[in-house]
């Protein structure tokens, strides 16, 4: 059984909703998924996706996990993870990063967590849930995606 239901009703809540006026998080995964973590309670850097990925290895209560399946694990769990890159680390480098919000499920080639986030890229970058790591990242940049999880499980039983 898959405790991910809260945060996959906060992920459905916050699509439409905009965390930086104007902007629609669906078209900004940075605004998504600081809506996301509001709705949760669960604290995050603030700021773009890569201040959001370069905060992270640093922040009170995360964790690096190793790979995709552990990060879908922890959220059918019901922990709040997150997948991402920072633009200098996509391969070529890019302007910017791009984040996403982890959900169980069955793993993508066996590797990947379905996720949601939105994108400024458009329906590329975009999930509702329905795509993978695998499938919103580039087959170059999939791989080196990162996943950290906040210490206090979001949903419980």
């Amino acid at each position: 059984m898959s405790l991910d239901t809260c945060i996959v009703n906060a992920c459905t809540a916050a699509w439409d909703q905009s965390f930086i006026a104007g902007t629609q998080n669906k078209n900004n995964c940075s605004g998504f998924l600081q809506s996301v973590a509001a709705t949760l309670g669960v604290p995050i850097p603030g700021g773009n996706a890569d201040a959001i990925m370069g905060g992270l290895p640093q922040a009170t209560g995360w964790k690096e996990l190793a790979s995709g399946d552990e990060a879908a694990q922890k959220a059918s769990q019901g922990y709040f993870v997150i997948a991402g890159i920072k633009g200098s680390d996509h391969n070529p480098a890019r302007n910017n990063g791009h984040v996403a919000v982890v959900i169980g499920g069955t793993l993508y080639h066996g590797k990947y967590p379905r996720v949601w986030c939105g994108s400024i890229a458009g329906a590329v970058g975009q999930s509702q849930g329905l795509r993978s790591v695998g499938e919103v990242w580039n087959r170059t940049d999939r791989d080196l995606v990162k996943y950290f999880v906040y210490a206090t499980a979001s949903c419980r039983g």
